[in-house]
């Protein structure tokens, strides 16, 4: 029994880390327009689709993955710059660190890490132009050798 109750509670805490407030907020605040399109991956849908990608750099990330969720929304963009400028300040509070700023014009993207002791927890993407926003939040257990080896590849 106390086997048991040890393994919830370690259970119970590893799930508690991984979520993200501000992100769930976001997602429950934007996502009820017909405008919007909302979807969620669960780790054995990103296992699934790891089969069909032949990059082996891309496909190891994707089985390292337990949860993927996107936000999209084309023509009326149904986010605002304050929304946006809102989120990232909740997203700094959470310990995210911004790993990728780049503006072209009005388009805008945005990455951001958190991390732990040893491994990269969850990475958030936020990408804006005058027409369409997209946000994915990605749950996962990746080291800085996964992110290089798909950087490598890239090049």
């Amino acid at each position: 029994m106390k086997t048991l109750l040890l393994v919830l509670c370690s259970l119970f805490l590893c799930q508690a880390h991984a979520q993200t407030p501000s992100l769930d907020k976001f997602f429950k605040r934007h996502h009820q327009s017909d405008d919007v399109n909302k979807i969620s991956l669960g780790g054995f849908a990103l296992t699934f689709a790891s089969w069909f990608i032949d990059d082996p750099a891309t496909k190891n990330i994707a089985k390292k993955a337990d949860r993927a969720r996107f936000l999209i929304t084309e023509g009326v963009n149904r986010v605002t710059d304050s929304n946006v400028q809102q989120l990232i300040r909740q997203l700094n509070r959470e310990d995210f660190e911004s790993l990728i700023n780049v503006r072209n014009g009005k388009d805008h993207i945005e990455v951001f890490m958190r991390e732990d002791s040893r491994h990269i927890r969850n990475v958030v993407a936020v990408v804006r132009s005058a027409d369409e926003f997209v946000l994915a939040s990605f749950e996962c257990k990746l080291n800085k050798e996964d992110l290089e080896a798909l950087i490598n590849y890239s090049l």
